[in-house]
């Protein structure tokens, strides 16, 4: 008698194949969706920063108060006195810290401290 030579895979071949292509496949999903969400966050950072940018503009340009966040969504300004370490108590009076803080989550928030009498 002659041996016959079987042709194609067996089951055990192909069941193997398949994890292996599953695998593959959830990693490839992992991955793509991790990428997505980094796109995402960093496009949110960069708003945040252009946000940010504009509000240092306008303080700059002398403006206070509601004007700094003009057509900015999502941002709030608290205000409150600021020591310096390099200045006397009589002085520091003039110091304000002025913090924008974006309510959407995560919470970004932006400090800047100001030499002014006026405040907000």
């Amino acid at each position: 008698m002659t041996e016959e030579h079987q042709k194609g895979f067996a089951l055990t071949d192909a069941l193997i194949a398949a994890a292996i292509a599953a695998g593959v496949a959830v990693t490839a999903a992992q991955s793509i969706s991790m990428a997505v969400r980094s796109v995402q966050k960093a496009k949110e950072i960069n708003r945040v920063i252009d946000d940010a940018e504009i509000i240092d503009a306008r303080m700059e340009a002398g403006l206070r108060g509601s004007a700094l966040l003009a057509g900015l969504e999502g941002w709030v300004l608290a205000s409150s006195p600021y020591t310096p370490d390099d200045t006397s108590p009589d002085k520091a009076a003039a110091f304000i810290k002025i913090t924008a803080t974006h309510a959407a989550p995560p919470a970004y928030s932006i400090d800047w401290v100001v030499n002014t009498p006026e405040g907000l």
